[in-house]
Protein backbone atom coordinates (compact mmCIF):
# COMPACT_ATOMS: atom_id res chain seq x y z
CA UNK A 1 0.00 0.00 0.00
CA UNK A 2 1.32 3.43 -0.96
CA UNK A 3 0.56 5.04 2.43
CA UNK A 4 2.49 2.34 4.24
CA UNK A 5 5.47 2.78 1.90
CA UNK A 6 5.44 6.51 2.62
CA UNK A 7 5.28 5.93 6.40
CA UNK A 8 8.25 3.57 6.19
CA UNK A 9 10.15 6.31 4.35
CA UNK A 10 9.51 9.06 6.96
CA UNK A 11 9.27 7.03 10.17
CA UNK A 12 12.45 8.62 11.52
CA UNK A 13 10.98 12.11 11.10
CA UNK A 14 7.76 11.02 12.82
CA UNK A 15 9.76 9.50 15.65
CA UNK A 16 11.74 12.74 16.00
CA UNK A 17 8.51 14.81 16.31
CA UNK A 18 7.13 12.37 18.88
CA UNK A 19 10.34 12.45 20.88
CA UNK A 20 10.36 16.28 20.93
CA UNK A 21 6.73 16.35 22.05
CA UNK A 22 7.39 13.92 24.88
CA UNK A 23 10.50 15.85 25.93
CA UNK A 24 8.56 19.14 26.05
CA UNK A 25 5.80 17.51 28.12
CA UNK A 26 8.36 16.06 30.54
CA UNK A 27 10.09 19.44 31.01
CA UNK A 28 6.76 21.20 31.67
CA UNK A 29 5.80 18.54 34.19
CA UNK A 30 9.13 18.76 36.03
CA UNK A 31 8.99 22.55 36.25
CA UNK A 32 5.22 22.52 36.88
CA UNK A 33 4.59 24.90 34.02
CA UNK A 34 1.12 25.69 32.63
CA UNK A 35 -0.29 22.64 30.89
CA UNK A 36 -2.63 24.80 28.79
CA UNK A 37 0.41 26.36 27.15
CA UNK A 38 1.82 22.86 26.65
CA UNK A 39 -1.43 21.69 25.04
CA UNK A 40 -1.59 24.68 22.68
CA UNK A 41 2.04 24.20 21.73
CA UNK A 42 1.58 20.50 21.03
CA UNK A 43 -1.57 21.13 18.95
CA UNK A 44 0.15 23.89 16.96
CA UNK A 45 3.30 21.87 16.31
CA UNK A 46 1.25 18.77 15.50
CA UNK A 47 -0.97 20.68 13.06
CA UNK A 48 2.01 22.20 11.26
CA UNK A 49 3.70 18.78 11.17
CA UNK A 50 0.52 17.11 9.84
CA UNK A 51 0.17 19.78 7.15
CA UNK A 52 3.79 19.32 6.09
CA UNK A 53 3.38 15.53 6.02
CA UNK A 54 0.22 15.83 3.88
CA UNK A 55 1.96 18.08 1.34
CA UNK A 56 4.96 15.75 1.38
CA UNK A 57 2.72 12.73 0.86
CA UNK A 58 1.01 14.19 -2.21
CA UNK A 59 4.42 15.08 -3.63
CA UNK A 60 5.53 11.49 -2.94
CA UNK A 61 2.44 10.15 -4.76
CA UNK A 62 3.20 12.35 -7.79
CA UNK A 63 6.81 11.19 -7.92
CA UNK A 64 5.72 7.58 -7.47
CA UNK A 65 3.46 7.84 -10.53
CA UNK A 66 6.34 9.31 -12.52
CA UNK A 67 8.54 6.36 -11.55
CA UNK A 68 5.79 3.89 -12.48
CA UNK A 69 5.45 5.50 -15.92
CA UNK A 70 9.19 5.27 -16.35
CA UNK A 71 9.07 1.52 -15.65
CA UNK A 72 6.74 1.04 -18.61
CA UNK A 73 9.28 2.50 -21.01
CA UNK A 74 12.87 2.36 -19.78
CA UNK A 75 14.01 4.57 -22.65
CA UNK A 76 12.08 7.43 -20.98
CA UNK A 77 13.49 6.62 -17.57
CA UNK A 78 15.76 9.65 -17.20
CA UNK A 79 13.13 12.11 -18.38
CA UNK A 80 10.50 10.72 -16.00
CA UNK A 81 12.64 10.52 -12.87
CA UNK A 82 12.05 13.61 -10.68
CA UNK A 83 14.97 15.94 -10.06
CA UNK A 84 16.96 15.14 -6.94
CA UNK A 85 16.27 17.25 -3.86
CA UNK A 86 19.38 16.21 -1.97
CA UNK A 87 22.99 15.88 -3.01
CA UNK A 88 22.75 12.08 -2.74
CA UNK A 89 19.65 11.95 -4.98
CA UNK A 90 21.34 14.18 -7.55
CA UNK A 91 24.42 11.93 -7.53
CA UNK A 92 22.21 8.88 -8.06
CA UNK A 93 20.54 10.57 -11.03
CA UNK A 94 23.93 11.43 -12.53
CA UNK A 95 24.93 7.79 -12.08
CA UNK A 96 21.76 6.68 -13.90
CA UNK A 97 22.51 9.09 -16.73
CA UNK A 98 25.98 7.61 -17.10
CA UNK A 99 24.60 4.06 -17.04
CA UNK A 100 21.96 5.06 -19.60
CA UNK A 101 24.65 6.44 -21.90
CA UNK A 102 26.72 3.26 -21.55
CA UNK A 103 23.64 1.13 -22.25
CA UNK A 104 22.72 3.11 -25.37
CA UNK A 105 26.27 2.81 -26.66
CA UNK A 106 26.31 -0.95 -26.01
CA UNK A 107 22.87 -1.40 -27.60
CA UNK A 108 23.94 0.48 -30.73
CA UNK A 109 26.98 -1.76 -31.09
CA UNK A 110 24.83 -4.89 -30.64
CA UNK A 111 22.31 -3.75 -33.26
CA UNK A 112 25.08 -2.89 -35.71
CA UNK A 113 26.77 -6.23 -35.08
CA UNK A 114 23.52 -8.13 -35.60
CA UNK A 115 22.90 -6.24 -38.83
CA UNK A 116 26.38 -7.06 -40.12
CA UNK A 117 25.97 -10.76 -39.22
CA UNK A 118 22.60 -10.83 -40.96
CA UNK A 119 24.10 -9.31 -44.11
CA UNK A 120 26.98 -11.79 -43.98
CA UNK A 121 24.67 -14.82 -43.58
CA UNK A 122 22.44 -13.63 -46.41
CA UNK A 123 25.40 -13.06 -48.74
CA UNK A 124 26.96 -16.40 -47.79
CA UNK A 125 23.73 -18.33 -48.43
CA UNK A 126 23.23 -16.78 -51.85
CA UNK A 127 26.87 -17.39 -52.77
CA UNK A 128 26.88 -21.02 -51.62
CA UNK A 129 23.75 -21.76 -53.66
CA UNK A 130 25.66 -21.16 -56.90
CA UNK A 131 28.12 -24.08 -56.47
CA UNK A 132 25.29 -26.25 -55.10
CA UNK A 133 23.26 -25.65 -58.28
CA UNK A 134 26.34 -26.37 -60.41
CA UNK A 135 26.98 -29.67 -58.60
CA UNK A 136 23.33 -30.70 -59.00
CA UNK A 137 23.59 -30.18 -62.77
CA UNK A 138 26.79 -32.21 -62.97
CA UNK A 139 25.26 -35.08 -60.99
CA UNK A 140 22.28 -35.18 -63.36
CA UNK A 141 24.53 -35.86 -66.35
CA UNK A 142 24.98 -39.52 -65.37
CA UNK A 143 22.43 -41.60 -63.46
CA UNK A 144 24.53 -43.85 -61.23
CA UNK A 145 24.12 -45.07 -57.68
CA UNK A 146 27.08 -42.97 -56.57
CA UNK A 147 25.60 -39.87 -58.16
CA UNK A 148 22.22 -40.55 -56.55
CA UNK A 149 23.87 -40.81 -53.15
CA UNK A 150 25.77 -37.59 -53.74
CA UNK A 151 22.58 -35.86 -54.89
CA UNK A 152 20.87 -37.02 -51.70
CA UNK A 153 23.64 -35.50 -49.56
CA UNK A 154 23.58 -32.34 -51.67
CA UNK A 155 19.85 -32.05 -51.04
CA UNK A 156 20.53 -32.16 -47.28
CA UNK A 157 23.20 -29.48 -47.62
CA UNK A 158 20.72 -27.27 -49.46
CA UNK A 159 18.19 -27.83 -46.67
CA UNK A 160 20.70 -26.80 -44.01
CA UNK A 161 21.64 -23.70 -46.01
CA UNK A 162 18.00 -22.64 -46.29
CA UNK A 163 17.52 -23.39 -42.59
CA UNK A 164 20.46 -21.13 -41.66
CA UNK A 165 19.02 -18.25 -43.69
CA UNK A 166 15.51 -18.75 -42.30
CA UNK A 167 16.87 -18.90 -38.75
CA UNK A 168 18.66 -15.59 -39.23
CA UNK A 169 15.65 -13.89 -40.83
CA UNK A 170 13.18 -15.20 -38.27
CA UNK A 171 15.15 -13.50 -35.49
CA UNK A 172 14.80 -10.07 -37.10
CA UNK A 173 12.57 -7.53 -35.36
CA UNK A 174 10.83 -7.04 -38.72
CA UNK A 175 10.70 -10.20 -40.85
CA UNK A 176 9.72 -10.13 -44.51
CA UNK A 177 6.20 -11.52 -44.08
CA UNK A 178 3.82 -10.86 -46.97
CA UNK A 179 0.29 -12.23 -46.51
CA UNK A 180 -1.71 -13.07 -49.62
CA UNK A 181 -4.41 -15.48 -50.75
CA UNK A 182 -2.66 -18.79 -51.41
CA UNK A 183 -4.11 -22.00 -52.90
CA UNK A 184 -3.12 -24.61 -50.34
CA UNK A 185 -3.11 -27.47 -52.86
CA UNK A 186 -0.57 -25.74 -55.09
CA UNK A 187 1.70 -25.03 -52.13
CA UNK A 188 1.55 -28.61 -50.82
CA UNK A 189 2.20 -30.16 -54.23
CA UNK A 190 5.29 -27.98 -54.74
CA UNK A 191 6.69 -29.26 -51.43
CA UNK A 192 5.89 -32.87 -52.37
CA UNK A 193 7.71 -32.43 -55.70
CA UNK A 194 10.71 -31.02 -53.87
CA UNK A 195 10.91 -34.11 -51.63
CA UNK A 196 9.96 -36.61 -54.36
CA UNK A 197 13.52 -37.91 -54.72
CA UNK A 198 13.69 -38.53 -50.98
CA UNK A 199 10.47 -40.54 -51.04
CA UNK A 200 11.67 -42.57 -54.01
CA UNK A 201 15.09 -43.24 -52.52
CA UNK A 202 13.64 -44.49 -49.22
CA UNK A 203 10.73 -46.27 -50.99
CA UNK A 204 8.15 -44.37 -48.97
CA UNK A 205 4.59 -43.83 -50.14
CA UNK A 206 3.23 -40.29 -50.22
CA UNK A 207 -0.51 -40.14 -49.63
CA UNK A 208 -2.22 -36.90 -50.52
CA UNK A 209 -5.61 -36.46 -52.15
CA UNK A 210 -5.54 -32.70 -52.69
CA UNK A 211 -7.65 -29.84 -51.35
CA UNK A 212 -9.62 -26.94 -52.78
CA UNK A 213 -9.00 -24.58 -49.90
CA UNK A 214 -7.40 -21.17 -50.19
CA UNK A 215 -5.79 -19.49 -47.20
CA UNK A 216 -4.56 -16.01 -46.39
CA UNK A 217 -0.94 -16.49 -45.40
CA UNK A 218 2.66 -15.91 -46.37
CA UNK A 219 3.33 -18.78 -48.82
CA UNK A 220 7.11 -18.64 -48.45
CA UNK A 221 7.08 -18.92 -44.66
CA UNK A 222 4.25 -21.46 -44.61
CA UNK A 223 6.25 -23.59 -47.06
CA UNK A 224 9.27 -23.31 -44.76
CA UNK A 225 7.20 -24.50 -41.79
CA UNK A 226 5.66 -27.45 -43.65
CA UNK A 227 9.00 -28.43 -45.19
CA UNK A 228 10.57 -28.73 -41.75
CA UNK A 229 7.76 -31.04 -40.65
CA UNK A 230 7.83 -33.17 -43.82
CA UNK A 231 11.63 -33.32 -43.71
CA UNK A 232 11.47 -34.78 -40.20
CA UNK A 233 8.76 -37.22 -41.28
CA UNK A 234 10.96 -38.53 -44.12
CA UNK A 235 14.07 -38.56 -41.96
CA UNK A 236 12.59 -40.67 -39.17
CA UNK A 237 10.51 -43.03 -41.35
CA UNK A 238 12.39 -46.14 -42.49
CA UNK A 239 9.44 -47.78 -44.25
CA UNK A 240 5.76 -47.23 -44.83
CA UNK A 241 4.31 -43.88 -45.78
CA UNK A 242 3.88 -40.18 -45.13
CA UNK A 243 0.38 -38.78 -45.55
CA UNK A 244 -1.04 -35.26 -45.72
CA UNK A 245 -4.69 -34.62 -44.93
CA UNK A 246 -6.59 -31.33 -44.96
CA UNK A 247 -10.04 -30.99 -43.40
CA UNK A 248 -12.68 -28.43 -44.30
CA UNK A 249 -12.25 -26.96 -40.80
CA UNK A 250 -8.73 -25.86 -41.64
CA UNK A 251 -6.80 -28.65 -39.93
CA UNK A 252 -3.74 -29.92 -41.79
CA UNK A 253 -2.30 -33.23 -40.54
CA UNK A 254 1.07 -34.65 -41.58
CA UNK A 255 1.29 -38.27 -40.45
CA UNK A 256 4.16 -40.74 -40.81
CA UNK A 257 4.76 -44.39 -39.92
CA UNK A 258 8.22 -43.71 -38.51
CA UNK A 259 9.96 -44.53 -35.26
CA UNK A 260 7.80 -42.16 -33.21
CA UNK A 261 8.71 -39.84 -30.35
CA UNK A 262 9.25 -40.81 -26.75
CA UNK A 263 6.39 -39.66 -24.51
CA UNK A 264 8.72 -37.69 -22.25
CA UNK A 265 10.22 -35.85 -25.26
CA UNK A 266 6.95 -34.62 -26.80
CA UNK A 267 6.57 -31.48 -24.59
CA UNK A 268 10.07 -30.33 -25.57
CA UNK A 269 10.46 -31.17 -29.28
CA UNK A 270 9.84 -27.54 -30.32
CA UNK A 271 12.55 -26.16 -28.03
CA UNK A 272 15.64 -24.73 -29.71
CA UNK A 273 18.50 -27.22 -29.71
CA UNK A 274 16.48 -30.07 -28.19
CA UNK A 275 17.20 -33.35 -30.01
CA UNK A 276 15.51 -35.88 -27.76
CA UNK A 277 16.11 -39.62 -27.72
CA UNK A 278 15.77 -39.98 -31.51
CA UNK A 279 18.36 -37.30 -32.18
CA UNK A 280 20.85 -38.99 -29.85
CA UNK A 281 20.34 -42.56 -31.03
CA UNK A 282 21.74 -42.65 -34.54
CA UNK A 283 19.88 -39.86 -36.35
CA UNK A 284 21.95 -36.68 -36.34
CA UNK A 285 19.57 -33.90 -35.38
CA UNK A 286 20.32 -30.20 -35.02
CA UNK A 287 17.30 -29.45 -32.87
CA UNK A 288 16.58 -26.38 -35.03
CA UNK A 289 14.06 -27.58 -37.63
CA UNK A 290 11.01 -27.97 -35.39
CA UNK A 291 11.98 -24.85 -33.45
CA UNK A 292 11.85 -22.91 -36.74
CA UNK A 293 8.49 -24.52 -37.52
CA UNK A 294 7.09 -23.49 -34.13
CA UNK A 295 8.33 -19.90 -34.37
CA UNK A 296 7.05 -19.58 -37.92
CA UNK A 297 3.68 -20.98 -36.88
CA UNK A 298 3.49 -18.42 -34.09
CA UNK A 299 4.12 -15.55 -36.49
CA UNK A 300 1.60 -16.95 -38.96
CA UNK A 301 -0.96 -17.27 -36.15
CA UNK A 302 -1.08 -21.07 -36.48
CA UNK A 303 -1.05 -23.75 -33.79
CA UNK A 304 1.04 -26.92 -33.84
CA UNK A 305 0.08 -30.09 -31.98
CA UNK A 306 1.87 -33.44 -31.77
CA UNK A 307 0.57 -36.97 -31.40
CA UNK A 308 3.09 -39.80 -31.40
CA UNK A 309 3.73 -43.34 -30.25
CA UNK A 310 7.04 -45.15 -30.25
CA UNK A 311 7.26 -47.60 -33.14
CA UNK A 312 3.96 -46.49 -34.71
CA UNK A 313 4.67 -43.02 -36.05
CA UNK A 314 4.00 -39.34 -35.48
CA UNK A 315 1.27 -36.89 -36.45
CA UNK A 316 1.90 -33.15 -36.60
CA UNK A 317 -1.35 -31.20 -36.63
CA UNK A 318 -1.34 -27.65 -38.02
CA UNK A 319 -4.35 -25.51 -37.13
CA UNK A 320 -4.85 -22.28 -39.03
CA UNK A 321 -7.31 -19.62 -37.85
CA UNK A 322 -10.79 -20.33 -39.20
CA UNK A 323 -11.31 -16.68 -40.19
CA UNK A 324 -8.34 -16.96 -42.53
CA UNK A 325 -9.96 -19.75 -44.55
CA UNK A 326 -12.43 -19.65 -47.41
CA UNK A 327 -13.66 -21.95 -50.14
CA UNK A 328 -12.51 -21.27 -53.70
Amino acid sequence: MLVWKYIKQIWKVMLFYLFNGCTLAMVCWLYQECFEMLLYTEVLVGSVGLLCMTISFFRYVKEHKQRERAKEDLLLLLEEIPAGKTCAEQEYKELLEQLHFEYQSYRSKQIQGAKERQEYYTTWVHQIKTPIAAMKLQLQEEDTEANRQLADQLFRIEQYVDMALSYARLGDEVSDFLFEETPLDELLRSIIRKYASQFIRKRLRMQYEGTELTILTDPKWLSLMLEQIISNAVKYTKEGSVSIQVSQEGVLTIRDTGIGIAKEDIPRIFEKGFTGYNGRSGEKSTGIGLYLAKETARKLNCKLEVESEIGKGTSIIVRLPMKKWKME
